[in-house]
């Protein structure tokens, strides 16, 4: 007998990033969301990346420690912080949980 998941998408809830240790690690907890309802019908983790995602990684990284010098140096430049295009995606500063972030399918918020 053939079974069909309730969920269509597994969406990264989670990351924990360690450079400091040898080997460095990258852990992701994610949840299998239906993005029709909004419900989670699980969890995973993951802790093996392609390239390009490790690639991103490092920008990230990047960018981080570019915030963090203009935060903690007089002359560490002159870019926002935080500024973010709206519509990427991007975190918010109001904290929200996955139902929020993913939406529901009648409030208004595309889903997918």
């Amino acid at each position: 007998m053939s079974r069909v998941s309730k969920f269509d998408k597994i969406v990264v809830g989670k990351a924990t990033i360690n450079v400091v240790e040898k080997p460095a690690s990258l852990v992701a907890e994610a949840a299998f969301v239906d993005t029709n309802t909004g419900a989670t019908h699980g969890m995973t983790m993951c802790r093996s990346w392609s390239a390009t995602t490790i690639a991103r990684l490092r920008d990230l990284l990047d960018a981080m420690s570019v915030d963090l010098e203009l935060t903690h140096f007089v002359d560490g430049g002159t870019e926002a912080l935080f500024d973010t295009p709206k519509g990427s995606g991007a975190m918010e500063s109001t904290p929200q949980g996955l139902g929020e972030m993913l939406g529901a399918a009648d409030d208004g918020i595309p889903q997918g």
